[in-house]
């Protein structure tokens, strides 16, 4: 063997030596570009999932608050039967910016989270707020009307449902809407904290 095959033996070694330097370099970027990718989706995600669960905890909590069976009337209200009625229904429409923001992110939940069980928890938040106006819509027509008797079993068992709609006292016996505004936000807890720890999201199984 000669020096020149020598040194092109060396050369060659040095070139694969290269070339394995420069995949390896490849790889390991398109590694590390990878799980920037994943810790910014992660981090898109978190900051998702704490948005939509606060704004669930404050509308829950504000339905609540709306819901309460205690009243207080003014002195020159108190011949008025539909006050009561129609207090709460402006104090729903004074709510309205929370169940904005709650819509605004349901919509951004949808696109990052991508589960189903998140936007009918939710859905069930706004259900509740739509029962109750429409409770309060119903019983104020009827004060107002100067309705004191029903006309029939039915006509009764229709509005002690709106007024139980409208009454939140949060017992699975006499109040069925509360108790699903309940699980819905035990749902999102469940759901939405892995992803606010970074842990990744978590599917309720499928029953």
């Amino acid at each position: 063997m000669t020096s020149a095959d020598i040194f092109e033996g060396i050369a060659s070694i040095s070139q694969l030596s290269m070339a394995i330097a420069v995949a390896f370099g490849v790889y390991v970027a398109w590694r590390q570009l990878h799980s920037w990718r994943d810790e910014l989706l992660l981090r898109k995600q978190a900051d998702v999932a704490e948005e939509l669960l606060a704004s669930a905890l404050t509308v829950s909590d504000e339905l609540k608050s709306l819901r309460s069976p205690f009243d207080s009337i003014p002195k020159d209200e108190v011949g008025n039967k539909g006050f009561l009625y129609r207090q709460r229904y402006e104090r729903f429409i004074d709510k309205a910016e929370i169940f904005v923001r709650l819509r605004s992110a349901q919509v951004r939940a949808e696109a990052l989270l991508d589960i189903k069980e998140i936007s009918q928890a939710v859905d069930t938040l706004f259900k509740v707020r739509q029962r109750c106006l429409i409770a309060l819509d119903m019983l104020f027509d009827r004060a107002e009307r100067g309705e004191s008797s029903y006309e029939d079993d039915d006509d009764r068992k229709l509005y002690m449902k709106l007024r139980n709609d409208m009454y939140g006292i949060y017992t699975e016996k006499y109040d069925p809407l509360g108790m699903e505004q309940l699980e819905a936000i035990s749902q999102l807890r469940q759901l939405l904290k892995p992803a606010i720890q970074y842990q990744g999201l978590k599917k309720i199984a499928e029953k």
